[in-house]
């Protein structure tokens, strides 16, 4: 049984100190030791609500939750509660203020390279993708692309410098974004083109069956950040295009690196292009103006690669 003090914030916007006790069967609220209610997990949600807080849907009905340990309610809360969706899952545990910065990756390829703790290196993707420490621990099963190494399309191909450039990434409106990724997704040969129109705000495209495409606007409508979300359980040609993937988010984010500088952006961040390997990855750099991170997430099975302004 786990036990998360806190407050609840009702319709009216009162706020109630809290007991918020659950385990594998039941969530239970109390408030000053009296019983409020007892709701089956299996029927409990979570989702973000905003930095320290999250929303709990309780068997349909919904309310603010602030946990004093908001790390640890949230790692648990994402866990357990399976009911919510995979995205809210990850949402509420990278909804986490970051404590370190990245490391930095000039425009001649230098790097400068410093230890990062569990939260540092994932950094922040305008707030989404952050995570307070220990919250991502790889576990004892080491998971590697499977078979020879892959070919990363968007590391051996380069786009021709007489077409137009494009508006900075951040700059880009959604269909800009849409339209700058399917064509260089088309020009490196890499089937992960978007499907239809993204909206404005919090946006989400399933690139294949292995790769989902996360991301929101700012208050403007231009691109506030893209994450990648890698599901490694698909057999080598799945591994290969999702990764080759990375190599077209980076020509999107940084159109003026060449290929090798591309691969690069890998290399720092811990993945090798000819011995690709998932065993403790975890890395986070700079790029001019562009922060990108790369973390293997073992609660989700899942590789994730987020592209922020620096």
């Amino acid at each position: 049984m786990d036990t998360f003090a806190g407050t609840i914030t009702l319709d009216d916007g009162e706020q109630v100190p809290v007991d918020l006790d659950f385990d594998e069967e039941n969530l239970t609220l109390r408030t000053e030791g009296k019983l409020i209610g007892v709701w089956p997990v299996k029927y409990c949600r979570v989702a973000r609500s905003g930095r320290g807080a999250v929303i709990l849907s309780l068997d349909g009905e919904k309310v603010v939750f602030e946990p004093e340990d908001l790390p640890t309610f949230a790692t648990a809360a994402a866990q357990r509660f399976r009911a919510s969706t995979l995205a809210d899952r990850i949402g509420v545990v990278l909804d986490l203020p970051a404590v370190d910065g990245p490391a930095g990756l000039g425009s001649d390829g230098e790097t400068y390279s410093r230890a990062t703790g569990f939260a540092g290196w994932l950094g922040r993707v305008a707030g989404l993708i952050v995570v307070a420490a220990g919250i991502l621990v790889l576990g004892w099963v080491a998971i590697q692309w499977r078979g020879d190494a892959v070919d990363f399309a968007g590391t051996t191909i380069t786009i021709s410098s007489t077409i137009a450039a494009p508006p900075p990434l951040f700059e880009q409106t959604v269909e800009q974004f849409t339209t700058e990724w399917n064509l260089t997704a088309t020009a490196f040969g890499v089937p992960v083109q978007i499907r239809g129109t993204l909206p404005p705000g919090r946006f989400e495209s399933q690139l294949t069956p292995h790769l989902v495409m996360q991301g929101r606007t700012a208050g403007d409508g231009t691109i506030e950040s893209i994450v990648l979300v890698i599901d490694p359980t698909g057999d080598r040609e799945d591994d290969q295009v999702a990764l080759s993937a990375l190599g077209v988010a980076i020509a999107v984010a940084n159109p003026a690196l060449e290929r090798e500088q591309r691969a690069e952006v890998l290399a720092v961040m811990g993945l090798s292009i000819g011995d690709p390997d998932l065993t403790a990855l975890e890395g986070e750099v700079e790029v001019d103006g562009v922060s990108y991170t790369l973390s293997y997430v073992s609660t989700f099975e899942s590789l994730l690669f987020a592209i922020n302004d620096a």
